[in-house]
């Protein structure tokens, strides 16, 4: 026991008898206790702290006391002042906050080169393995992976010579949450929405592998536009082997009593588990107007090393409180929630806190929340709440049971939880008994009949359910048409999505049918009918047709006035324009959709997802990344709102924006991105192949072809395609629009990426045998399905190897070929269009044409993104060997310097291939660059 320690137990030993005692009495017993100036100190900071009507000012206090027991007795009270000093280019100016880990100043650039506030986090100077450098590093490393527009942004940091560390970060201007929500009064739908924006950056965080490790009030600011912003990330920890978060220096000493979760208080390293227990301590104090432990359970804690016991429910809390208003909205779903993320047992909480998000969603749009495990009765209950005005009406039981027959296609389980909420509906919408019982007749009937043979309580195949529902749709006398059209609706897109194009088209051309049957079911249905054969048409690539289809669509959507569908159709032909690589009228689209999204009175979160899924893509490929990022994250939140965490659609646009990670060179972060992604998709998927999951390993291969790992990735790309065929080989497969493809095709697919891999890592042998083992090339035109840019890239590689392995004549050719298939289309991406100029200088300078390569050679160099960086690296040689031939030496040193600072700037390791290629190419002026710690 330290010194320290020894002073807090004798005061500890009083504190629980004097804060019973009434004010008089109390300081006659301090009078007459007979205590060292030390322990009586410590003592009195405590009783006046409880004192206080702000509750979290007894955390605060005794999280400073404890680290002093707990830790190296460093605390902010002991640090010098640091106002007016500077820390880098950076200096201090007046202080704004203190913690247990640094005190933060307001401060400004104090070089001239710019002028903006900042806050600048200054931390202890180093005291052996607590050292203040280490921890500053940390938060620097963790700030730097993460840019979220809830997280406070990194723009410096470092340590003085003098051992003082530092963290430079934007100034936010707001006030912590418990503030702000006291303050304004917040009622608690404002309340829940705050904890569940703090849920969501937690999440992302926890997505890119990073645990917090610290969150409490006093580090989520609100600012003046209502977002949240979270901050102190100095004890954050990675989720990967051998990361620090077992260093005892992030024990218990670093932590916030009041808020960690138990497992901390026993010495645990910080997890996401704890991170979930804090944001239920958060939104516990939030709506309760209490803490989760009172003083005399804080003090124990440290006197005893024995946690807290579970805090009573937040409705009990704020009833003991005076507020018995609030414990009455409190009772149920909050106290649910809350209950779920404060149990002991971190396998009891929340899994994520995603799924924590979630549940607060639900509770805002009165959904049923998983926390409270409510029967068919609460989600009837929690179904009236939202849909009053929609449960006297007929067509209530007709979108319930719709509903029920498309989860029923996808999840048995969720099917029949669907029919059973549908029917409780039933009994009270008698108005619309016929046409319920007949769609619900007709669900059941294709669950009973399907596959009569099975065993007993085996559950019918997707398989069988579909076409056996195929046929009753397409068949059935009883239906009546608007029936038979939703179902043929239904069951088209459903087969569309699942690559049955010729099932698919027999039943939305029948839906079509029906309208011609019927005209009074409107302009609308035809136009969604007229979507979904558009779609259709280019999956199986007869563009034109689908266009058309999708032009009348939009058209009817515009004429009817459902501003709703329009605005799905308009994101639909944005992206469109950009499949096509028209990106300024696929810009100027899917602005115009955005603005129109925003102008709905009511987003749905189903179209708020398709409309920035689609900005993001096009915005990445325009450059704009920021926005592009910012697009990929709301797309992903609204499938979470719709679909739940670790949906397939939440996936796909995970996976569209770990591709910007690739295109700035951010390979480690795009490689955690894409492990987990790959982890999400095979447990969604039961371990079934799926091309979803393949998509994302060919891009695990891109991040670790980009880490130089050259060999791993030439595996991943290869398994890739093994099962991508398995997948679309599968019975039941689970596929995208690519599954068109087919044998040829396929191998021709494996066999192009496979080369790309080799040649990308200069294995140039390679990856000519790799092409060369394809069938003639121009036989894979006529396969079925197979895509067109993806040839001309096969002849544009095979150009590049033939004409470097010296086979010019061969590689002309092949060049030729490529050059004409780019006449007739568009190969929108720049790195493709950059390998085309790349494959045109090789067969330049293979011909003595040295200018005319020069120019080929820059031309393609100004098209690669950062990330780009072993095809920047390969085209900077070619173009300083044309340079050498020229007898230009002083541009070679300025290509030397350059790449270089490239490399640096992407952080690659001193053994990465591409500072090697440099340093082999006579790179002088560069070594010590080239060599140094990056």
């Amino acid at each position: 026991m330290n010194e320290r320690h020894a002073i807090w137990k004798a005061a500890a030993e009083h504190f629980d008898r004097l804060i019973d005692l009434a004010p008089a009495d109390r300081a006659d017993a301090l009078d007459a206790l007979e205590l060292p100036d030390e322990v009586l100190s410590w003592l009195e900071r405590m009783l006046e702290a409880h004192d206080q009507p702000e509750p979290l000012l007894i955390d605060r206090e005794v999280t400073s006391l404890a680290r002093g027991v707990l830790g190296d007795g460093s605390g902010p009270s002991d640090w010098p002042d640091y106002s007016g000093q500077d820390f880098g280019p950076w200096r201090a100016r007046e202080e704004i906050g203190r913690g247990g880990m640094g005190v933060v100043y307001r401060g400004r650039r104090a070089d001239g080169q710019f002028d903006m506030p900042v806050a600048i986090k200054v931390l202890a100077p180093a005291r052996g393995d607590r050292s203040s450098v280490q921890l500053s590093r940390r938060e620097l490393e963790v700030l730097a992976e993460l840019r979220h527009p809830a997280i406070a942004g990194l723009l410096d940091g470092g340590s003085r010579p003098d051992g003082v560390a530092y963290v430079v970060m934007e100034l936010v201007d707001g006030r912590p949450i418990d503030e702000l929500a006291r303050d304004e009064e917040l009622g608690l739908p404002a309340r829940v929405r705050l904890v569940e924006q703090v849920a969501e950056a937690v999440a992302w965080c926890h997505r890119h592998l990073v645990v917090h490790g610290d969150i409490k009030p006093s580090n989520v600011l609100v600012d003046s536009s209502g977002r949240v912003r979270l901050l102190d990330f100095g004890i954050a920890s990675r989720l990967t082997e051998g990361d620090a978060a077992g260093d005892e220096t992030l024990g218990p000493a670093w932590c916030s009593p009041g808020c960690c979760a138990p497992e901390r208080l026993r010495g645990a390293a910080p997890s996401v588990a704890e991170d979930v227990f804090a944001l239920g301590a958060l939104l516990y104090q939030l709506l309760s107007g209490q803490g989760i432990r009172d003083s005399r359970e804080l003090t124990r804690w440290i006197l005893t090393r024995e946690a807290p016991p579970a805090p009573p429910l937040a409705s009990r809390s704020a009833k003991a409180a005076g507020r018995h208003d609030r414990a009455r909205e409190l009772r149920g779903d909050l106290d649910a929630i809350c209950r779920r993320c404060l149990r002991d047992d971190p396998e009891d909480r929340y899994a994520s806190a995603d799924a924590l998000a979630h549940d607060l969603r639900a509770w805002l749009e009165q959904r049923p929340v998983a926390a409270r495990e409510g029967g068919t009765a609460y989600r009837l209950g929690r179904w009236v709440s939202r849909n009053r005005w929609l449960a006297a009406t007929a067509s209530l039981g007709l979108a319930g049971l719709v509903l029920g027959l498309v989860l029923a296609l996808w999840q048995a389980d969720r099917a029949r939880s669907a029919q059973a909420e549908a029917e409780a509906a039933l009994r009270t919408t008698e108005a619309s008994l016929a046409r319920v019982s007949a769609l619900r007749d007709f669900l059941v009937d294709l669950f009973l009949s399907a596959d009569p043979g099975r065993a007993p309580g085996e559950l019918p195949s997707t398989a069988a359910i579909l076409e056996l529902g195929a046929e009753r749709a397409l068949s059935n006398p009883s239906l009546a048409e608007d029936e038979r059209f939703e179902l043929l609706l239904t069951l088209g897109e459903v087969h569309r999505g699942l690559n049955r194009p010729p099932r698919a088209r027999d039943l939305l051309e029948a839906a079509l049918e029906t309208i011609d049957r019927r005209p009074d079911l409107g302009p609308l249905a035809r136009a969604r009918a007229l979507r979904q054969l558009a779609w259709l048409d280019i999956m199986q690539r007869d563009m034109d047709a689908g266009l058309e289809r999708h032009r009348q669509a939009r058209a009817l959507a515009e004429a009817g006035a459902d501003e709703e569908l329009a605005v799905q159709l308009g994101a639909e032909a944005a992206f469109l324009h950009f499949m096509r690589g028209d990106l300024p009228a696929a810009r100027g689209e899917i602005d115009a959709t955005t603005r129109r999204l925003e102008a709905l009175e009511a987003s749905p979160a189903s179209i708020v997802h398709s409309v920035m899924n689609a900005r993001g893509m096009i915005l990445d490929q325009v450059g704009d990344r920021a926005r592009s990022l910012a697009a990929f994250e709301r797309s992903a939140e609204a499938a979470r709102q719709v679909w739940g965490p670790g949906s397939r659609r939440e996936l796909v646009v995970r996976n569209n924006a770990g591709r910007v990670a690739l295109k700035e060179g951010e390979f480690q972060l795009a490689r955690r991105e894409y492990l987990d992604i790959i982890d999400a998709y095979r447990r969604l998927h039961e371990g079934q192949p799926t091309e979803f999951e393949a998509a994302a390993m060919s891009h695990l291969a891109q991040a670790e072809l980009g880490l130089g790992h050259f060999e791993e990735a030439y595996q991943i790309m290869d398994r890739a395609y093994v099962l991508w065929a398995e997948a679309i080989e599968a019975p039941d497969a689970v596929s995208g629009a690519g599954a068109s493809r087919r044998s040829g095709d396929r191998e021709f697919m494996r066999a192009l990426l496979g080369s790309w891999v080799h040649y990308r890592s200069r294995r140039i042998e390679a990856a000519d045998q790799r092409l060369s083992g394809i069938l003639e090339l121009e036989s894979i035109s006529d396969e079925p399905g197979a895509d067109p840019d993806n040839l001309t890239r096969a002849f544009v590689l095979a150009a590049a190897t033939a004409c470097r392995l010296g086979r010019l004549e061969q590689g002309l050719a092949r060049l030729q070929t490529a050059t004409d298939r780019i006449a007739a289309s568009a190969l929108a991406d720049p790195r493709h269009r950059a390998e085309l100029a790349e494959a045109r200088a090789w067969c330049l300078e293979r011909q003595g044409r040295i200018d005319e390569a020069l120019a080929e050679a820059r031309a393609g160099l100004a098209l690669l993104e950062p990330g780009w960086i072993l095809q920047k690296v390969e085209l900077s040689l070619l173009l300083m060997e044309l340079l050498d031939t020229v007898g230009e030496g002083a541009e070679i040193d300025a290509i030397c310097s350059s790449s270089g600072s490239e490399i640096d700037a992407l952080g690659l390791a001193n053994d990465h291939p591409v500072r090697g290629w440099l340093l082999e190419s006579g790179c002088a002026t560069a070594r010590s660059r080239l060599v140094s710690e990056p």
